[in-house]
């Protein structure tokens, strides 16, 4: 049920584990106009510093996922839109590019949350399922009888540097992609794959499947998903963007290492046999920043997966 994730053949910004990010990061409270604070672990207080020290380093990740989102739902991510009064970011000295044997090995993990499990059509708003969401997929589900179980999912692929060569100073630290999946009564019904804001639908006999799985194309530099290989154009926010994608790099197989992220006592089949616990990660409730503040949102490290809508 999980996807089967080419990786473009010119690739060096390889798929990386959250967990490498945080030992290799420092943890900084961004202030705007005046000097960031770093998190020191030996004395375990902000200090006023932009030192390298290992002190400043692979900071407990208690202390990282201690910065959630307001209860009003603000986030802590610098320059971003929705963010509230006191922002976070975790920075590596230099770009994290993991590496393809690692992927390849299949100790880089992929992640999947549970959106939603719902009895078609009865198909309601919750935090992360808004009511355009319920709009969208209840107009796109196919074949749904009453009372169907519907389970809405997203699957997460980390990477730990993005670079668009294509416009200079666009690149960014820390990428985090999703896939969205609508299963019902077992199946997959339809996919949506996501890239740079956008979001384009398929359903099964539209998809290329492997070994059971289906395929996602990861584009060079950038990760934006998609369902086939090729020259892709698209226009996020009205801004001409090229992706390229191939199948003659190495295949990210995520079903061999998939591990949740979640807080329900749920199960969900993993294709059609072993149950996959629902279980948190340390960071995920971590509503910063993951990579350096840049001059604009799209160049600063993204939010991590908890709270991205469907």
């Amino acid at each position: 049920m999980a996807p089967v994730v080419k990786i473009h053949s010119n690739e060096i910004n390889h798929p990386c584990d959250p967990d490498s990010f945080i030992k290799n990061a420092r943890f900084r409270h961004h202030r705007k106009l005046r000097k960031d604070l770093g998190y020191n672990k030996v004395e375990n207080k902000w200090i006023k510093t932009n030192s390298h020290d290992p002190a400043y380093y692979d900071i407990p990740v208690e202390i990282i996922d201690e910065k959630g989102f307001y209860p009003c739902g603000k986030n802590r991510r610098p320059r971003d839109k929705n963010r509230g009064k006191h922002t976070y970011f975790l920075e590596t000295k230099d770009p994290l590019r993991g590496n393809a044997e690692n992927v390849i090995k299949t100790t880089i993990p992929a992640y999947y949350r549970i959106k939603g499990t719902f009895l078609y059509p009865d198909i309601s708003e919750t935090d992360e399922i808004n009511s355009k969401d319920v709009d969208f997929i209840l107009e796109h589900l196919q074949g749904v009888k009453e009372g169907s179980e519907i389970n809405l999912l997203k699957f997460f692929l980390f990477y730990g540097y993005n670079s668009y060569f294509l416009i200079w100073g666009a690149n960014h630290q820390g990428d985090w992609e999703h896939i969205s999946v609508a299963i019902c009564d077992g199946k997959i019904n339809f996919v949506i794959f996501h890239h740079h804001g956008l979001k384009k639908l398929f359903y099964p006999n539209e998809l290329e499947m492997e070994d059971g799985h289906f395929v996602v194309y990861s584009a060079l530099g950038t990760h934006g998903n998609y369902s086939s290989r090729g020259t892709k154009i698209v226009y996020p926010k009205g801004i001409l963007t090229i992706d390229f994608c191939n199948s003659n790099g190495y295949s990210w197989k995520c079903y061999e290492n998939l591990q949740p992220i979640g807080d329900m006592d749920q199960e969900l089949m993993s294709s059609g046999s072993q149950p996959l616990s629902y279980l948190k990660q340390p960071w995920q409730n971590y509503a910063g920043a993951w990579g350096a503040v840049g001059k604009f949102d799209f160049t600063t490290g993204p939010l991590g997966p908890i709270r991205k809508k469907f």
